[in-house]
């Protein structure tokens, strides 16, 4: 069995208090709010870091999906540059890569293209609602579990080819 998790976080501000939510197909599995200022992709780190951990916790496949570009590169490249908690992203950054290395042929991370498959079902900052409140949209309700996921999307390669 392949087990989908979607990812998504919110900020007010950015720099600015935040949080997350990840989704299970179409259940919420864990939602968190914080007070601390950070930026938008820090907080998108945190989404893709918590989609793993729960991942690593089954024994099934799992594919995470993400639509940040950025938080997805840190996973499998160093950043450029970092405005804020360069300590903090490096031990999120290394404790995402090492439970993808453990896990590699269990757990991918993949980029969510809005623009090819409608908002991320774990979106819920633009549109000022909870992805699991939300999941029996139109735009939404064509993905389900039983579907075929492609193995990989055009704008971003599988994790596992990005492991050393």
């Amino acid at each position: 069995m392949m087990d989908i998790y979607y990812v998504d976080c919110w900020t007010s501000g950015n720099p600015g208090p935040g949080g997350w939510q990840t989704l299970l197909f179409d259940k919420v599995v864990d939602y968190k709010n914080y007070d601390d200022p950070h930026s938008n992709n820090f907080y998108e780190l945190s989404a893709i870091h918590n989609g793993c951990f729960l991942a690593s916790k089954s024994q099934n496949k799992a594919s995470i999906y993400s639509d940040s570009r950025v938080a997805i590169g840190w996973c499998f490249r160093d950043p450029k540059s970092w405005v804020l908690n360069r300590s903090e992203l490096m031990m999120i950054i290394s404790d995402i890569r090492t439970i993808l290395k453990q896990n590699r042929n269990r757990i991918r991370i993949e980029f969510w293209n809005t623009r090819r498959r409608g908002e991320n079902p774990a979106d819920f900052g633009r549109k000022n609602r909870s992805g699991a409140q939300w999941i029996s949209m139109p735009a939404i309700r064509d993905i389900t579990p039983k579907e075929k996921l492609p193995e990989n999307t055009d704008d971003f390669k599988k994790a596992e080819s990005h492991i050393g």
